[in-house]
Formats: C-alpha cells, sequence, structure tokens
C-alpha cells in the first residue's frame, strides 16, 4: 500500500502488516515502522545515514535486528543479525524497494541496478534529467532521486536569490540547489510543457515571501505551510488545462 510516492504498509511473512513512519522533514527517510496490534505490536527503529539509507534496525530493547553493509551506490553486500531470526530490510537507497527476485531496486517510476549505479531504463524525463540517461545521480553521498525523476522548484530559485540573505537565516529551511538533494520540501515533479517558464507563478511568491519579511513572520513553519500553499494551488494549475504560468497571470 502505497501513500503518494511513498511506501506505507506491506505484508511481511510471519509478522503480518507492516506499517512504515517517515521523518517530518526528509518524507524519505524511514523512522520507524510498527508491526501487529495490541499486546503483540512491535516498534522496530531505523538508523539511516545522511541521505536516508537504512543501516540498522533496533527492537525497541535495542536488540540489533538487521544491519546491512550498504556500498556507495546502493548495493548490499551483507544483511546482519544479533537476534537470531531473519528481518525482512527491503528499502534500500530513498524511495527504493528491494526485489527479492530480480535483485533489482523497485525506483517507481523504473527499476535501478545497485551494482552498476544505473537504471535499467532510460529517463522518462528524457534530457532534462540530465545528458546520461541512465544515470542515479553523480553524487550519492548528497544527492537522492527517490523518483527515478528530475524535479522542480516550489520556491524558484530566482526568488531565492532574492530574498537569500533572509532565508538563510531560518533554520531548517534548504532551497536544494541541486535538484536531486536531500531534503525534498520544496521540490516537485512537473512536465515540462506545464512547467516552462513562470514568471507570473514567481511574481505570486515573491509577493508572499516579501509579506512574510515585511510582518516579521518568516520562518520554517510559515515557509512550510507556503510550500503546501503552492503545491495546491500547482495542482490547481493542472487540473485547468493551463500551463503554470498562464494560470497564475489571470490570477488564481
Amino acid at each position: 500500500m502505497w501513500e503518494g510516492f511513498r511506501l506505507l504498509q506491506e505484508n511481511v511473512q510471519q509478522q503480518g502488516w507492516r506499517t512504515y513512519l517517515y521523518d517530518a522533514e526528509q518524507p524519505y527517510t524511514p523512522v520507524a515502522s510498527v508491526t501487529g496490534r495490541g499486546e503483540s505490536r512491535q516498534v522496530w527503529y531505523y538508523h539511516t545515514d545522511v541521505t536516508g539509507t537504512p543501516q540498522e534496525v533496533t527492537a525497541a530493547d535495542g536488540t540489533l535486528v538487521w544491519a546491512g553493509y550498504i556500498r556507495g551506490f546502493g548495493e548490499n553486500a551483507a544483511d546482519i543479525s544479533n537476534s537470531g531470526a531473519y528481518f525482512h530490510q527491503p528499502l534500500r537507497l530513498p524511495g527504493q524497494y528491494f526485489d527479492d527476485e530480480t535483485g533489482l531496486h523497485y525506483n517507481l517510476f523504473r527499476y535501478y541496478v545497485p551494482e552498476c549505479g544505473r537504471f535499467v531504463s532510460q529517463d522518462p524525463i528524457g534530457l532534462r534529467g540530465g545528458l546520461n540517461l541512465y544515470a542515479y545521480c553523480p553524487n550519492p553521498l548528497t544527492w537522492i532521486d527517490p523518483l527515478g525523476l528530475d524535479l522542480h522548484h516550489i520556491i524558484p530559485q530566482e526568488v531565492w536569490k532574492t530574498f537569500k540573505t533572509d532565508l538563510k537565516k531560518v533554520t531548517g529551511y534548504v532551497q536544494n540547489v541541486t535538484k536531486k538533494a536531500m531534503d525534498v520540501t520544496n521540490l516537485i515533479d512537473l512536465d515540462k510543457p506545464f512547467h516552462g517558464n513562470h514568471p507570473a507563478y514567481s511574481a505570486y511568491v515573491k509577493d508572499k515571501i516579501s509579506e512574510l519579511i515585511k510582518n516579521k513572520k518568516l520562518s520554517l513553519t510559515e515557509l512550510r505551510n507556503l510550500q503546501d500553499e503552492l503545491r495546491s494551488k500547482i495542482n490547481a494549475a493542472k487540473a485547468s488545462g493551463k500551463n503554470l504560468n498562464d494560470y497564475f497571470k489571470v490570477g488564481c
């Protein structure tokens, strides 16, 4: 069962339904999973690296139930457990799910080969994702690609440059100068024909941030609220049949 682009639940042999919980700030980073109900309920805690890739899983009492030896581009060279029992742990690089039958990682829009750090099919968005249509990302230590696609900024780069001095002072806010960065809260997947050049959209966002600064309300909470508002308006623009700029040009 999926919640948007994230795995929410799966039926695990001998454990039943497992529900996954994710970090609020890094939405593809697992923090825990829950199995069973009532007295049989168990909570498992995920320990990840800086990109959000699971390195260890522990039980509520601290027992190590799974540890992986994850290489740079996601290959798991070994499974380790101190509990004496097998623990099903299919999560790999952010957004990826290990397929036992093929040895590949399911990456939502395409499959990924961890041994060579490449996808088995071309990027669905073509050259907009980069010149190498099969590449994961240039540096897996600082970049991620949870959807197997390229993404766009919700608060545009030109707006960021205008208010850079103020936005840099907001603790926890990440602009995502790279489009496959670790924090994806300011990113959204959009088709090129819909996205295109969008001066009217950028002007709308500039006005919103300028208002926050003027009223001394610029904070991480207010920026998150603005991002949520912009996502809703972007979805409304897509539903209207207009491109992003035309939708904001006529007023939204």
